[in-house]
């Protein structure tokens, strides 16, 4: 094992870690998680993390990206926000 290949698995780990304390906190942290993921696969030659594993996750990371954002718009609809405030709570 390389210098180059510990550096990956050590920013691979300290990706994924600062991504699940940002989805904690309410922050989208799970694109962290994906690129964690990534890069620890790309380090190990796709051993360790498979590629059917890296699509699970990049799934997951969309589906829960779009609810985020649908949620965010129908409770902001739901309390009475005008368009461009739904406008914002879709982007935002």
């Amino acid at each position: 094992m390389d210098f180059l290949e510990i550096f990956i698995y050590i920013l691979a780990g300290i990706l994924v870690v600062s991504g699940t304390v940002a989805s904690i906190m309410n922050f989208p942290g799970i694109w962290l998680v994906l690129l964690g993921y990534v890069l620890s696969g790309f380090a190990s030659g796709w051993e360790r993390f498979s590629v059917p594993l890296i699509v699970a996750v990049a799934i997951v990371s969309v589906i829960s990206s779009l609810l985020d954002n649908v949620m965010s718009l129908a409770l902001s609809k739901k309390f009475g926000a005008t368009r461009w405030g739904l406008f914002g709570a879709f982007l935002g």
